[in-house]
C-alpha cells in the first residue's frame, strides 16, 4: 500500500514537470496554469556628478581691449600778439599775430558818411589773382568787424537781432575794455559765436560805433581770439592827426 503511493506521487511530479516544459517552449499557457511574467532587470543607472565650478584666474583670462575713444582737444596754444593793424579811416587798431592780416571793405555810398559801413575782416590772408591785378585776401577770416556812423541808429537793433535770432539763446553780459562799453553776446551750439556791439555813447571821435563778431568750432581756442578782440581800440583824433598811431594799415582789397 505504501509502495502505491509513493508510485501515484512520483507520476504526479513528472506530470508536473512536463506542464512546465510544455508551457516554456510553446508560448501558449494551458488553461488554469499560472503565468509568470518575464523578469525585467532594472537598468543599471548611476546618478551623474553635478557640474564642477572650474576657477578661472583673471590674470590669464583673454579680455577684450577696451577703446577709448580720444577726445580731441582744442590747441589753445595762444600765438604772440606781435602785429598791430590800423585802419585810419575808421579810427581805430588792434593787435593780431604776426601770420595775421587785415581787409576792409566799404559798402553804402563812400562820397558821404551818412549810412556809411564797412567790412574788416581779420585772419591769415593769402593771394590771389582778381581780374585788374592781385590782391592780398584774408583766406580764413577769423574776427569779422563792422563800423558804421551812429546816426544810423542800428546799435539797438543789432542787439535785438542776436537776442531773437541766435540759436541756442545767447548769454547777455556787459564788458568794457580800452574805453569802449559793448554788450556780449554768446551762443554754444556745435561751435560759439560771439558779438560785441558798441555802446553808442561810446562811439570814437570820428562818430562811428563797432560790432565785432567772431565764430570758432570745437577745436578751435576761444581764448586766442578773445584776446585779440579785446586789444580793440579807437584812436583819437590827435593820433589822426599827428599821424602817431602805430600798426600797418589794413588793406583795401583790388578784385
Amino acid at each position: 500500500m505504501k509502495a502505491d503511493k509513493i508510485l501515484l506521487f512520483t507520476a504526479f511530479v513528472f506530470l508536473m514537470v512536463l506542464s512546465e516544459y510544455a508551457i516554456l517552449y510553446s508560448g501558449h499557457p494551458v488553461s488554469g496554469q499560472l503565468v509568470r511574467s518575464p523578469i525585467i532587470e532594472p537598468l543599471n543607472i548611476t546618478p551623474s556628478s553635478p557640474p564642477q565650478m572650474v576657477r578661472t584666474d583673471n590674470s590669464t583670462r583673454d579680455t577684450p581691449a577696451v577703446r577709448d575713444t580720444p577726445v580731441v582737444q582744442p590747441d589753445c596754444a595762444q600765438l604772440p600778439l606781435t602785429k598791430t593793424l590800423k585802419d585810419s579811416r575808421l579810427w581805430f587798431s588792434v593787435n593780431v599775430p604776426e601770420t595775421w592780416n587785415g581787409t576792409s571793405e566799404w559798402e553804402g555810398g563812400y562820397d558821404t558818411w551818412t549810412g556809411l559801413y564797412f567790412y574788416t575782416n581779420l585772419g591769415v590772408e593769402e593771394r590771389v589773382n582778381g581780374q585788374n591785378s592781385s590782391a592780398l585776401r584774408i583766406n580764413s577770416s577769423k574776427i569779422f568787424i563792422m563800423t558804421y556812423t551812429i546816426t544810423r541808429n542800428q546799435d539797438q537793433d543789432y542787439r535785438n537781432y542776436y537776442r531773437d535770432n541766435w540759436k541756442p539763446e545767447p548769454v547777455e553780459s556787459i564788458e568794457k575794455f580800452n574805453g569802449i562799453t559793448f554788450n556780449r553776446f554768446e551762443s554754444k551750439g556745435e561751435g560759439t559765436a560771439v558779438a560785441y556791439v558798441s555802446k553808442k555813447a561810446s562811439a570814437n571821435e570820428r562818430g562811428l560805433a563797432t560790432v565785432i563778431r567772431f565764430y570758432i568750432s570745437p577745436l578751435e581756442c576761444q581764448d586766442q581770439i578773445e584776446m585779440i578782440v579785446h586789444s580793440f581800440r579807437y584812436l583819437s583824433a590827435r593820433e589822426i592827426n599827428t599821424g602817431s598811431a602805430p600798426g600797418i594799415e589794413v588793406s583795401i582789397p583790388v578784385i
